[in-house]
C-alpha cells in the first residue's frame, strides 16, 4: 500500500530533527522536505516574497508524482501544514501522485533546548 506520512505541526516543534534521525537509521525512506524546496526556489521558506509558495506545491507534486510511480511504498513529507485546507491539500496531492493512505502525524509542542 503506497502512503504518504505528512508530517506536521508548527514551526520549531522538532519535525525536521526527528526526521533527521530516522533517515540516519533508515537511508532508504524518501523524506520531501517543504522548507528545502521553499529555499532551493525562493531563498526562504515564506515564499515569493508576497507569502506565496504555489511554486512549492507544485514542485510537491511533481517529486510526489515521481516517487510514487517508482513503486515507493512509503514516502514523509516534512511541512509545516498549520491549517486543516492546507494539509487536505497535501492529502489531495498526494492520492493524485497514487497515494492509497495518508496518515498525518502532528507535532503540537517544541522540543525543549
Amino acid at each position: 500500500m503506497k502512503t504518504l506520512y505528512l508530517v506536521c505541526g508548527p514551526r520549531g516543534a522538532g519535525k525536521t530533527t526527528a526526521l533527521k534521525k530516522l533517515k540516519k537509521r533508515k537511508p532508504a525512506i524518501k523524506v520531501i522536505n517543504r522548507d528545502a524546496i521553499a529555499v532551493y526556489f525562493f531563498n526562504s521558506v515564506y515564499g515569493d516574497g508576497y507569502g506565496s509558495i504555489w511554486g512549492v506545491y507544485d514542485f510537491i507534486q511533481k517529486v510526489l508524482n515521481r516517487a510514487f510511480s517508482r513503486n515507493r511504498e512509503h514516502i514523509i513529507l516534512d511541512a509545516w501544514a498549520g491549517g486543516a485546507s492546507y494539509r487536505k491539500a497535501l492529502a489531495t496531492m498526494a492520492r493524485k501522485a497514487g497515494a492509497d493512505r495518508v496518515v498525518c502525524i502532528f507535532f503540537t509542542t517544541p522540543q525543549e533546548k
